[in-house]
């Protein structure tokens, strides 16, 4: 394989974002979309001047030219439209949040390795060059040992019951939109299995979380503390402190600057900082990192991304799941898992 020709399923404003983005990407080529409102596919077709456009999922995923689908439906729909995906054999790359709790996930995953299909979580920050600039610095040992990360993230949208983020029924609210980026941050620091984890949230009239804050503690002392919110603006930056420095980063799901603070110690404490080192990068949308990363592993037949693996994204969710655990909280009809498959 020398190009993998894709398509979409949903054709909202983050489908458009992709499908914008995809055009800079060497080897890939966005070819069709779908909706469940066929005169929205057709106008996403002529948008973006795509060969084909379907109101119905399963008639694109006939379709043998598309070797792999972009999911960019709400949280909700990401299971099932992720299982109808490996049921057509093809490739998949899953908006965040992959499902809407770990179970879901281990069966996406446990049916893709079945069918040998690579699924991979569209945790984009992950991709972005700042984010693995801070990676990198820190497994150098620029702020010494990483101790804590403080996140803050969110934003102030506009209260509409029926809408994405108010919407219980489409597991709206701030932990699957906002907060998953802020544990996986903490993730990708520490590591997926925190040995403690304490959560509390505002539960708003719409049956979502509103704002809310957790605190993880890893094995060796680390803490993690994270608060998200679609009630207001906040600062929207990660710091990362560690026992000779900092690290911070711009924005929490879409940063393109790093800021590297080293301190000199001495025996009275902290004495004075070094002059701060950025790192800044430019990029169309941030897609493009995200789509090259999932587009090159097909092509040379994984089924997997060692920077977002499958059992990171399951291990992310778990933690969601204890966060919504101690909210005792639930979305409507929220399936376990579905096994049962039909022949195509």
């Amino acid at each position: 394989m020398n190009e993998v020709r894709w398509g979409i399923i949903g054709s909202g404003h983050i489908a458009n974002k992709f499908a914008e983005c995809i055009q800079s990407v060497d080897h890939a080529e966005l070819i069709a979309c779908s909706s469940k409102d066929a005169d929205k596919a057709e106008q996403f077709k002529k948008r973006h001047h795509l060969a084909f456009s379907y109101g119905d999922y399963e008639e694109m995923l006939r379709n043998p030219a598309i070797d792999a689908v972009y999911i960019a439906t709400t949280h909700n729909f990401h299971y099932e439209n992720a299982l109808l995906c490996i049921h057509y054999g093809k490739h998949i790359l899953c908006e965040k949040a992959f499902t809407v709790n770990a179970a879901q996930a281990k069966e996406v995953f446990k049916q893709a390795k079945e069918k040998n299909l690579f699924v991979m979580e569209a945790m984009w920050t992950r991709f972005l060059p700042a984010t693995r600039w801070m990676k990198e610095q820190i497994q150098n040992g620029a702020i010494g040992k990483p101790i804590s990360v403080f996140n803050r993230f969110g934003f102030k949208f506009a209260y509409d019951p029926s809408s994405r983020l108010f919407n219980a029924s489409l597991a709206g609210g701030g932990l699957l939109d906002l907060g998953i980026y802020s544990v996986s941050i903490a993730c990708d620091i520490f590591g997926n299995k925190p040995v403690k984890v304490s959560s509390m949230a505002k539960i708003g009239q719409t049956g979502v979380d509103e704002q809310a804050s957790a605190i993880m503690m890893y094995k060796q002392g680390q803490i993690a503390n994270l608060s998200w919110s679609i009630l207001s603006e906040y600062d929207n930056e990660t710091i990362v402190f560690g026992t000779t420095g900092k690290i911070v980063l711009n924005h929490t799901s879409a940063p393109t600057k790093a800021t590297l603070i080293q301190y000199q110690i001495k025996n009275s404490g902290t004495d004075a900082r070094e002059p701060a080192v950025e790192f800044v990068s430019l990029h169309s949308n941030g897609f493009e990192n995200e789509i090259k990363e999932a587009t090159e592993r097909i092509m040379n037949g994984e089924l997997q991304s060692p920077t977002i693996r499958w059992e990171d994204t399951v291990q992310i969710l778990e933690i969601c799941d204890t966060i919504r655990a101690q909210w005792d909280f639930h979305y409507p009809d929220e399936q376990k898992v579905k096994k049962s498959r039909r022949k195509p």
